[in-house]
């Protein structure tokens, strides 16, 4: 009678275990978007809101750097 590990090679060399698919990566990324989009104002911005919303204006001055040195 064969050694059980020899026999489980055999086995397993003949009768490989189905592969699982791999999930379609673009389907599952737009059903999150889909599951979330409520939450979020996706509206448009304009340039006047963004610049407002940043508050890294030309018009504020720029802090000194320390030297590293």
């Amino acid at each position: 009678m064969p050694k059980p590990s020899k026999l489980g090679r055999k086995t397993h060399a003949t009768n490989p275990a189905p592969r699982k698919t791999a999930p379609d990566l673009a389907a599952c990324i737009k059903a999150f978007a889909e599951s979330v989009r409520a939450n979020y104002d996706t509206s448009p911005v304009t340039k006047s809101e963004w610049d407002k919303a940043c508050g890294d204006t030309r018009t504020e001055p720029l802090k000194p750097s320390r030297s590293r040195g």
